[in-house]
């Protein structure tokens, strides 16, 4: 009996079920916390608009301050994995 490689079944299950929004959301989310680990909680990333929580409106400041810079971590670490998605935007949450 032969296997079949999970990164050929995820992908077709995925769209199956017509989850790919939620999957690709996950993935972002997944990268962005670990680009700026402990600074902020992603919660969403939708229409290349990734919505993250800060702890205070001081924190907000300081990461409205380094948005570029932390847009570009992630999309590192997004072309690292072959993907085609890009963050453009971040919103925050207090």
């Amino acid at each position: 009996m032969a296997f079949t490689k999970l990164a050929q079944i995820l992908p077709k299950r995925i769209a199956h079920y017509g989850l790919e929004q939620e999957a690709t959301s996950a993935q972002v989310c997944f990268e962005a916390k670990k680009a700026a680990p402990g600074r902020f909680e992603p919660i969403s990333f939708k229409n290349d608009v990734l919505t993250i929580k800060v702890k205070n409106s001081l924190a907000a400041q300081e990461l409205q301050a380094e948005k570029d810079k932390i847009i570009d971590k992630i999309n590192q670490r997004l072309k690292h994995l072959s993907t085609k998605l890009e963050v453009k935007k971040i919103r925050f949450r207090v």
